[in-house]
């Protein structure tokens, strides 16, 4: 065996990795949340939530809004604080069922983790093109 890992050792699951900072960074640009589009809200909130949280995407997608309190403008989902508030009502008229995070486009409907995943995958492909809040 020691044979055969020498020959073709084990390689890491991923060829690169990202800094944390420069999402956050950019995460602030993205604001006032009154003038993003749902799409950009929903991306941002999603990424704060898996940086936050540490969940995968299968988990976030099954976020329930029964399960969350509010309270000054922050929610508390489980253990998690998370300030989005704003996402809560400007998504509530359009939620038609319990799960949070829904579709940005009629009809507004549950996300898959799929969807979720595309979200956070997009926040993090513009964060590394556009570096100018450094």
């Amino acid at each position: 065996m020691k044979g055969i890992f020498e020959i073709k050792p084990a390689l890491p699951k991923y060829n690169c990795t990202w800094d944390v900072d420069q999402v956050l960074g950019y995460l602030k640009t993205l604001s006032p949340l009154s003038d993003l589009s749902l799409l950009q809200m929903s991306q941002k909130i999603v990424t704060l939530f898996g940086l936050s949280t540490g969940q995968r995407a299968q988990s976030l997608h099954l976020f329930e809004v029964r399960n969350i309190d509010c309270s000054d403008n922050c929610i508390n989902v489980n253990t998690y604080t998370v300030p989005l508030g704003d996402y809560m009502a400007r998504t509530s008229e359009h939620r038609v069922g319990t799960q949070l995070f829904i579709r940005t486009q009629k009809p507004y409907s549950w996300v898959s983790k799929v969807t979720i995943s595309h979200w956070i995958k997009q926040v993090l492909r513009e964060c590394r093109y556009k570096h100018d809040y450094l």
